[in-house]
């Protein structure tokens, strides 16, 4: 089952600000752990409205 990014935000901003990770090792984990596949430009915040997506 294909993982949508609403459905594992939490876990990544978890990852990245409470445990530190990095963004290379938060994707592998996502990967791994929850079969999220998404490419670094799901991850990192851009635009006007930034501050709700991204980690």
């Amino acid at each position: 089952m294909r993982k949508q990014w609403s459905d594992v935000k939490e876990e990544i901003r978890k990852l990245n600000k409470t445990e530190n990770k990095t963004l290379n090792e938060v994707m592998r984990l996502m990967r791994r752990n929850h079969g999220f596949h998404a490419s670094s430009k799901v991850y990192v915040p851009t635009g006007p409205s930034s501050k709700n997506g991204g980690i």
